[in-house]
Parts: structure tokens; C-alpha cells; sequence
């Protein structure tokens, strides 16, 4: 498998949970502790740890300690990497699907007419 590949799974099995997700989203407005970023959830902090390190072993946030507060901040290029390949997919099957319609509307313009004609 392709490092890029990895990277991918990594990445997308980092969002396959909505808490991770949600911590993403707050952290997109810059850097939090733990500690803030526990107001935003019900959940214990050690459960928000277990979260928190799932996203690092992403790669897709990094953890700084200064003094005895943790702090948290997105890494944008899993992010990045991500984006740029479901682009890719969302492009290939796009045009693939046009190319299908356009095929079926050549294939289906004598028979519609006739169809019709019949009715």
C-alpha cells in the first residue's frame, strides 16, 4: 500500500467519530487547551483524551504542553491530503456520470420520440 494511501486511512478513520469531528471543528478557529475544549463536550476528560490522541496518531492535530496546560492545533496537511483526494474521486465520477448520460441520451433520442408517438 502506497504511503499516501495510509495516510488516507489514518485519516479518515480519525473522522469516523463525531466527537472527533466536532473537536476538529472547534479547534479550526485556532489553538485550545484541554481544558477549553472540554467546556464544548459532557464527556469525561480522560474520554476526551482518548479522542484527543486518536487525532494525533492521525497526525491530523498536534499537542503542545507549556507549563501544565496541554494545548491543541489542527496539522492542515492530512486535512489537505484528504480534500485534494476526495476532489479527485468527486471529478472522476462526475465526468464518468456525464459521460454515461450523455451515452444514454444518444442511445434513448430516436426511441423517446417513438415511445411518445405511441401513447
Amino acid at each position: 500500500m502506497q504511503a499516501g494511501a495510509v495516510e488516507l486511512s489514518h485519516g479518515f478513520h480519525c473522522l469516523a467519530d463525531p466527537n472527533r469531528i466536532r473537536i476538529i471543528e472547534i479547534l479550526a478557529d485556532g489553538r485550545k487547551s484541554v481544558t477549553e475544549l472540554q467546556t464544548h463536550f459532557s464527556m469525561s476528560l480522560p474520554g476526551l483524551l482518548k479522542h484527543i490522541r486518536k487525532l494525533e496518531q492521525g497526525q491530523i492535530i498536534r499537542t503542545t504542553k507549556l507549563g501544565r496546560t496541554v494545548y491543541c492545533e489542527l496539522q492542515h496537511s492530512p486535512l489537505e491530503l484528504m480534500e485534494h483526494w476526495i476532489h479527485r474521486q468527486t471529478s472522476f465520477w462526475t465526468e464518468s456520470l456525464n459521460r454515461l448520460n450523455k451515452e444514454l441520451e444518444k442511445k434513448a433520442g430516436p426511441m423517446a420520440g417513438k415511445s411518445r408517438k405511441g401513447r
